[in-house]
């Protein structure tokens, strides 16, 4: 037991104001959640409520908070009691979703690594076009490996893979020059050293389009422009 996992599990159970542990069977249903993240060591975001590992809690948790004021209605003085539980749970679970959450205020919501931004300055809104300039020439049945940045943007897909694992040869390579660290261009020399690849398509600033097999004349430029 130690602190972070302490503070996420209270960002877990005090919000729905504890109704999750009134019945001792409830309990068994929050093994999942426990199992995927307070017994993890070593990596922080599983502890973190900005990942995606809270969805091992969240469908309990809210079943059980059903079924905890289902329980206390059935009780002595039941109507009155489950009117004043759930009353406590509207007013917590409105404050905990104004600090952390992104519908009632959007200056401090966190995702994943960082805080998450709503608004789009010129500068972005022209970059986000370049972008899609880019990613709309590629086929949607194509397989793709991209940097974490852009997998987002070619996810849509039964294949899209990120460096961070062997992808084995894929159509296309999608790159953005703001993203190439030492160790990301190893990885990609030794694919492009395996497997030919030309330039297919770039945008007018950082992103280039790479397509397995085809022949393009500015491709050694943009290798090397790229540092592979």
């Amino acid at each position: 037991m130690r602190g972070p996992k302490l503070a996420y599990a209270l960002h877990m159970l005090a919000p729905l104001v504890f109704l999750p542990l009134r019945r001792l069977a409830f309990w068994l249903l929050l093994v999942p959640g426990s199992v995927f993240t307070l017994m993890t060591t070593g990596y922080w975001p599983t502890l973190a409520i900005s990942f995606q590992y809270t969805t091992h809690w969240v469908p309990f948790l809210f079943g059980c908070a059903a079924m905890s004021l289902f329980a206390i209605r059935e009780g002595r003085d039941g109507r009155v009691r489950m009117t004043a539980a759930a009353l406590a749970l509207s007013v917590v679970l409105l404050s905990h979703s104004y600090n952390f959450g992104a519908i009632l205020q959007r200056e401090s919501f966190v995702g994943g690594f960082g805080r998450v931004s709503f608004e789009m300055s010129d500068v972005t809104r022209e970059r986000y076009i370049d972008m899609r300039s880019v990613v709309d020439k590629i086929p949607a049945e194509a397989s793709v490996a991209s940097t974490e940045t852009l997998n987002p943007h070619i996810s849509a897909r039964k294949e899209a893979y990120v460096f961070r694992y062997d992808t084995g040869p894929v159509d296309f390579i999608l790159l953005s020059d703001n993203e190439l660290g030492g160790d990301l261009k190893n990885v990609l020399r030794e694919k492009f050293r395996k497997t030919p690849y030309g330039l297919f398509a770039r945008g007018k600033r950082e992103f280039y389009l790479f397509k397995r097999g085809y022949e393009s004349p500015d491709t050694a430029t943009a290798l090397k422009h790229l540092g592979i």
